[in-house]
């Protein structure tokens, strides 16, 4: 999922292939750290085995901060695990470059990135010194990445807005409608 969203490498059409040499194998979880057995087949399978060398080691990496003090990292861990991770895939320069892109786009990623690093800054101060095994860090992972949100369009003068009031950023506002309040 990692390497198909984009962030990590525009080698789409050799991570498809990898893809669909996975599903067609069924590999899954600590395959993927072994030498693959299709290396032997054929030159295909060759590439195959170089690129999964080439794609692992940050994941490897990941996993291995992960399970320091028995697979029950703190928050500090987890987020300093992300970061590494972020940077061996080079995902915040793919981000500042998109958002060299033309006006309206750049100002999500830039927004995603900062947002992101909220995030784990969160979790870190939240849960600093907490160590939570694997399984109950899931949740708490999905539930953080759930609430965050983009909102880029930039108020204007004499406009009608309507929004969230949470995500609301407009200063000297002269009407605010709250639906749905008794």
């Amino acid at each position: 999922g990692a390497l198909k969203s984009g962030l990590v490498s525009p080698m789409t059409d050799v991570i498809d292939e990898l893809e669909n040499e996975a599903l067609a194998r069924g590999w899954e979880g600590k395959v993927w750290r072994e030498p693959l057995s299709v290396a032997q087949e054929n030159d295909r399978g060759e590439r195959i085995e170089l690129l999964r060398q080439q794609v692992t080691p940050p994941f490897t990496a990941f996993a291995a901060a992960l399970a320091e003090n028995s697979f029950a990292p703190s928050g500090a861990v987890v987020a300093a695990a992300f970061r590494d991770l972020w940077r061996e895939l080079e995902v915040e320069e793919t981000l500042a470059r998109w958002s060299q892109a033309p006006a309206g786009q750049s100002a999500i990623h830039s927004a995603v990135l900062e947002q992101m690093h909220d995030w784990l800054d969160n979790l870190e101060r939240a849960f600093a010194a907490e160590p939570l095994p694997l399984r109950d860090w899931l949740p708490i992972l999905e539930a953080g990445l759930a609430n965050l949100t983009v909102g880029v369009v930039p108020p204007a003068l004499d406009q009608v807005l309507i929004g969230a009031v949470d995500r609301s950023r407009n200063p000297e506002l002269k009407l605010a409608i709250v639906l749905g309040l008794n």
